[in-house]
């Protein structure tokens, strides 16, 4: 199923959590994004430049096996990852088990990131998490 619509007019940025997120598009109907193919990063990515964001979550997190899932349990394949990723810990030793797109010096790619970053990095995540929910 490729991304037919993603709808954020009722969302935005903030300092989501990757659980508040995931909430917040439940809510609405929907759920995190997911990339499966070259044409949905594509998709998705327009719709991140569109809306100026710079981060954003995405419906998989990495189970006990080191297995990216989604949500409903479907093993993930297709993985974009930035040069360096996916690096498992965070600086401080802090497991990256969440997914996101991230834009860096204006390229995107996938990055694997804290539950909760901008409760750390306030001053680089603070109100910065752009919300896209897949229907």
């Amino acid at each position: 199923e490729l991304l037919h619509r993603f709808d954020i007019e009722t969302l935005g940025k903030g300092s989501y959590s990757w659980e508040a997120a995931r909430e917040l598009c439940e809510q609405q109907g929907g759920h995190l994004p997911i990339v499966r193919s070259d044409e949905d990063l594509t998709k998705l990515i327009n719709t991140a430049n569109e809306n100026g964001a710079s981060y954003v979550w995405l419906d998989a997190k990495r189970d006990a096996n080191g297995v990216w899932r989604t949500s409903d349990g479907e093993e993930l394949t297709y993985l974009a990852w930035f040069a360096g990723e996916p690096s498992v810990r965070d600086t401080d030793g802090t497991p990256e088990d969440y997914l996101m797109l991230w834009k860096y010096q204006g390229t995107w790619g996938f990055n694997d990131m804290r539950a909760n970053p901008a409760q750390l990095y306030p001053g680089f995540y603070g109100n910065k998490i752009t919300v896209i929910c897949q229907k």
